[in-house]
């Protein structure tokens, strides 16, 4: 998965809500351009959308624009039917991803448990400012999964805070089917590392909307205290029915002091 690199500025308090996009809209990005805010994902279960797309007037009210496909032709090198998975969308000279150890593992995508183990390592490599995908220099290891984590960390994002001069690594720990699954954060005076684990971000039923199994946060440019992440809204679908998964979008402000970050509000 792809992240970017952002400033910080200051933070407004907001009141609290539940999720701002009730359907299907998992891994959203989440980008501010002509005084509209704009967030993607991926089909989630529409076969006719490669990655859909919404938008919103104030980060608040949300409009998912039904029909409208971003990448209606995902190119030849694709599958017929593409999976096309977690979008990003900036203008930033680093790209931060997770490695996917567990797809060349032996245990499944969440049971990274039969040896030998791999690693999900989150790496930055630095690209072209010109066109934003020729690749500068070899890959920087930021973190890597540790016997905590379970199976893997995934689902990166990079933001800056000027006031501290700190580099904040979010990511998602933990095996995504689980409600243990939970957002982190590390920390680091340069952008390059060492990052230092701060511990826990966001999990299951820490906000007053008593989100579950929240993941894959993605922070705003240009106005960072402002981000989105997913969360399940289908107990059936958890407790096992046979209903289908939807994870729907919640917005929050986040709070930055020093090296700590914290959900200041829920939007």
């Amino acid at each position: 998965m792809l992240g970017g690199v952002f400033a910080l500025p200051s933070h407004k308090k907001r009141s609290s809500n539940g999720p701002v996009i009730s359907v299907n809209f998992q891994d959203p990005s989440v980008i501010e351009a002509d005084s509209t805010f704009y967030a993607y994902s991926g089909p989630n279960g529409n076969p006719s959308v490669n990655i859909q797309v919404a938008t919103s007037p104030d980060f608040a009210t949300w409009s998912v624009q039904s029909g409208v496909d971003l990448l209606p032709d995902a190119g030849s090198w694709a599958a017929a039917t593409p999976h096309v998975w977690a979008p990003d969308v900036n203008s930033v000279r680093y790209v931060v991803y997770k490695v996917d150890g567990n797809s060349i593992g032996n245990g499944g995508a969440c049971s990274n448990s039969v040896s030998p183990i791999q690693p999900t390592p989150i790496l930055l490599h630095e690209v072209s400012p010109i066109d934003g995908v020729t690749l500068i220099g070899d890959p920087v290891q930021l973190l890597t999964n540790i016997a905590a984590d379970g199976p893997d960390i995934e689902a990166p994002a990079l933001a800056f805070d000027s006031s501290s001069e700190t580099y904040f690594l979010f990511f998602n720990s933990g095996c995504y089917t689980s409600t243990s699954y939970n957002i982190q954060y590390a920390t680091s005076s340069s952008v390059l590392g060492p990052y230092t684990r701060r511990g826990q971000f966001l999990a299951t039923g820490d906000t007053a909307a008593d989100v579950i199994i929240p993941g894959s946060i993605d922070v705003l440019p240009n106005d960072n205290t402002k981000a989105v992440f997913h969360g399940d809204i289908n107990q059936g679908y958890l407790d096992g029915d046979g209903s289908s998964r939807v994870r729907a979008v919640y917005a929050i402000d986040i709070e930055f002091s020093g090296h700590t970050a914290s959900v200041e509000s829920l939007l």
